[in-house]
This record gives C-alpha cells, structure tokens and sequence, in this order.
C-alpha cells in the first residue's frame, strides 16, 4: 500500500512515525485475519472482537484500517442490504470481504 495508512486529521508533526507504524501495524493485522477467512463477510465490530477480544485498539482504528485495504484494492466493501448485519449498537452495518478468487480492481 503506497499511501499513509495513518490519517492525520489533527496535523500531528511529533509522533507521526510512531502513528503510521501503528496504523500499518492495524493494517497488517486485519488483512491477515481476512485472508484467512476468504469469501466470508465481516463487519468492522467483528474484526475488531477477533483480532482485540480485549478492546486494547480503538474500533474506529479496524474501521480505518478496513478503509485503508478498500482503497488499496485488497479487499471488497459490500454495502448492499443483503449484504449488512446487526452491528455493536443493534444497526445494520456493512461488511466487507476477503475475495475467494482474485479480482480486478476498477480502474475509474
């Protein structure tokens, strides 16, 4: 992934090396973890139980990680309805997935 994986939308100048090794290091961990479980969808709440069952990250870290891997092309977000589960607050969330077969990513 080419792009920052840390969002900094409150100009950080001191720690960003630090921010963006953490970000990457979200990252990392939320691909591996849809990779193992390709074809299956998943909302962010979900991840984040899975791979934080201690609540250490903040769930708005796998939200951008999830973000982050859209964008790259690694993974799919499926907003459709049909596609949407009941999430942390009893609203429907969309999911996202791990392709069980390689896609092509759109180009525009």
């Amino acid at each position: 992934m080419d792009k920052p994986a840390y969002h900094n939308t409150t100009d950080e100048t001191k720690n960003l090396n630090e921010y963006e090794a953490k970000a990457r290091k979200c990252d990392l961990f939320v691909l591996n973890f849809m990779k193992k479980h390709p074809g299956q969808s998943f909302t962010p709440a979900e991840i984040w139980k899975a791979i934080d069952p201690d609540g250490l990250k903040p769930v708005t870290s796998i939200r951008r990680a999830m973000s982050n891997l859209t964008d790259a092309g690694l993974i799919l977000h499926r907003p459709e309805k049909i596609n949407q589960k009941i999430g942390l607050y009893g609203r429907l969330n969309t999911t996202w997935v791990y392709p069980e077969t390689p896609y092509q990513q759109k180009l525009f």
